[in-house]
């Protein structure tokens, strides 16, 4: 049978001692269906630094690690070369392996692709992107691996098709009640309320408010303590199902706080559509990354503050709702209001409900009134990234989407630089003393004394790297290919006329 689908997530994970890919995806009807792939395996490339190499990577690679080799050709993508060179592709087993192979065979010359993550792997090499629509051939199966429908897929191509499928979105707001003045701290402070908002409803409810104390009002429901109410709140996440869930500094609060409140409580972090627990990283001081596997975390405070064209004085909830929904929040005086009105009279106690029920009201409408989405998914589109991965910063979007118009060019996408090769890179700027663009320092004062003049070239670089062909696939390395027709920089650089090959960057530039 056939049924066509937009995507949303992807995973793997090992099935009989072989990856096992996981396309989590919308109908259009809005149904979650998880697609499964058998049979694709991770690989890389490895450019022998002379041909007598070749048989010792093939050797290394099958004998010590099991992996199956093949001779192919590929063009290096560093500096101009017209013809395919040989390299090794080595196919292994187990994703997770790679950089273990990749360092062994090292020694034989230069890996290439040999870091790129699994699912950008399995998507690339079907021509897929985060966010497009496919059709696919198979059949429905029944497993416990997923909590949704799940298709074993035996073919997949991608359809044209410019709507989206409707998403399910489910906002959070947790309130704690630290010990003294001081900051939460999730080791020891409980979460006491959880504010939930749902389009569409859940159960006919566009919010259920979840407090730990033993308290029944509209929308409300108390339980005797915050492990009997943390439980419910697994549950509804699991019988809601969101595609999204949103929350305002959900990503370096909310999220963190109810995660690490699971683990000390012994509840298991099932919120993810299969049997993987919601993950939590910190990666610097006050910022975090959340992986739930077939969901998506939107945080639209990180959504705001990042775009370029909102200026706001302040980036607090109640700022940003009053700028774009006229609303604000309902004022709470800090943590002794808070215990004041968690220990006070039944109306006191609805109040505080109501402020948290608020908070997550107007970061859901934030999103989904505001559209603040639709950009992203464009983006999912362009680059090839998957929703959750393109809210970050802008290099992981470009290296995928470098990495498709490699596979169709036959080239292969050079390894990311070790430290090691950082700091030879910087040594040789250095050396030769390379710098960046010039910042002038403006004269403070008033310049009444003559007019002002403002000269800007509107997509300065664009417009360069796409008129003069500038990319590292046409840049002239050898002296024998300066007859080919060329451009040449004011610096003496030459560059392969676009008749000859046009690059991979003015290629990508005139795209978008």
């Amino acid at each position: 049978m056939e049924i066509e689908c937009q995507i949303l997530d992807c995973d793997y994970i090992l099935h009989n001692n072989k990856p096992l890919v996981r396309l989590f995806c919308k109908s259009e009807s809005g149904d979650t269906i998880c697609l499964l792939f058998q049979d694709t395996l991770p690989y890389f490339y490895v450019h022998p630094s002379s041909e007598d190499k070749i048989d010792a990577i093939i050797e290394e690679a099958e004998k010590r690690f099991n992996c199956k080799c093949e001779v192919v050709e590929k063009i290096i993508p560093v500096g101009f070369h017209k013809d395919p060179v040989k390299m090794v592709k080595v196919v292994g087993n187990d994703p997770s392996r790679v950089p273990e192979i990749r360092e062994a065979l090292r020694k034989y010359g230069t890996p290439y692709e040999a870091d790129i993550l699994f699912k950008y792997r399995f998507l690339v090499d079907k021509g897929l992107c985060g966010m497009d629509w496919i059709r696919a051939k198979g059949r429905f199966v029944n497993t416990s691996i997923v909590k949704c429908k799940a298709f074993e897929c035996e073919e997949i191509e991608k359809v044209e098709r410019h709507k989206n499928a409707p998403l399910k979105y489910m906002s959070i707001d947790i309130e704690c009640m630290p010990q003294g003045n001081r900051m939460p701290n999730p080791e020891l402070d409980p979460v006491i309320i959880i504010g939930m908002c749902f389009n569409p409803p859940y159960k006919g409810k566009d919010h259920v408010v979840l407090i730990a104390k033993k308290f029944r009002a509209n929308s409300i429901v108390g339980f005797d303590d915050e492990k009997e109410m943390l439980e419910e709140f697994v549950k509804i996440v699991n019988e809601y199902d969101p595609d999204v869930i949103i929350g305002y500094n959900i990503l370096n609060f909310d999220l963190p706080y109810l995660v690490k409140r699971l683990e000390v409580l012994g509840i298991r972090r099932d919120l993810s559509r299969c049997e993987k627990p919601a993950v939590v990283r910190k990666l610097s001081n006050d910022n975090y990354s959340a992986t739930i596997v077939g969901r998506v975390v939107v945080d639209p405070y990180q959504i705001i503050k990042d775009d370029v064209a909102i200026r706001l004085k302040r980036y607090d909830l109640n700022t940003v709702a009053k700028h774009f929904l006229g609303e604000e929040k309902i004022e709470i005086e800090g943590v002794s209001e808070m215990k004041k009105l968690w220990n006070g009279t039944r109306e006191d106690l609805i109040k505080f409900c109501a402020y948290c029920k608020k908070d997550a009201e107007l970061a859901l409408r934030l999103v989904v009134e505001k559209d603040l989405l639709d950009k992203f998914f464009e983006l999912c589109k362009i680059s090839g990234l998957l929703l959750q991965d393109v809210f970050g910063g802008r290099t992981q979007a470009h290296e995928c989407r470098l990495l498709h118009e490699f596979k169709k060019r036959n080239m292969v996408l050079p390894c990311k630089p070790d430290e090691r090769e950082i700091e030879r890179r910087k040594e040789e700027r250095k050396k030769r003393e390379l710098k960046g663009a010039i910042v002038l320092d403006p004269k403070i004062g008033l310049h009444n004394d003559a007019c002002i003049l403002v000269l800007d070239f509107a997509s300065l670089y664009p417009n360069i790297i796409r008129t003069f062909n500038i990319c590292p696939t046409t840049l002239i390395v050898n002296k024998e290919d300066e007859k080919y027709p060329h451009i040449t920089s004011p610096v003496g650089a030459k560059f392969v006329a676009p008749e000859v090959r046009e690059g991979v960057f003015p290629a990508i530039v005139k795209e978008l």
